[in-house]
């Protein structure tokens, strides 16, 4: 299953106009073509992601003290999740405008 998402990783990176973002999409958009998304569903990475809503929710930091005590797993997943909602969210929006055109 791996082996097929850095496939389409280098195919799409290849492309002169890849963003990080479409990257992501081209690899989102194609998963359902070759396993069951399901199967990327995992209990600690559903924990990572309430964590961080809640954070944004309440604008409470996810660790005590400074930015520099913050662990660097958590910067980085914190930093992966965001990018990953705002792609999320931008994705609704275009679904939204096509949706207010079409009528």
């Amino acid at each position: 299953m791996y082996d097929y998402i850095n496939e389409i990783k280098h195919e799409s990176l290849q492309n002169i106009n890849s963003t990080s973002n479409s990257v992501l999409k081209d690899i989102f958009y194609q998963l359902p073509f070759f396993t069951c998304v399901n199967k990327f569903l995992n209990s600690t990475y559903q924990k990572d992601i309430s964590k961080y809503l809640y954070c944004e929710d309440t604008k409470t930091p996810a660790y005590e003290g400074s930015y520099g005590k913050t662990p660097l797993i958590w910067k980085e997943k914190h930093f992966l999740i965001k990018q990953a909602l705002s792609i999320l969210y931008q994705e609704k929006r275009d679904q939204i405008k096509r949706k207010q055109r079409g009528h």
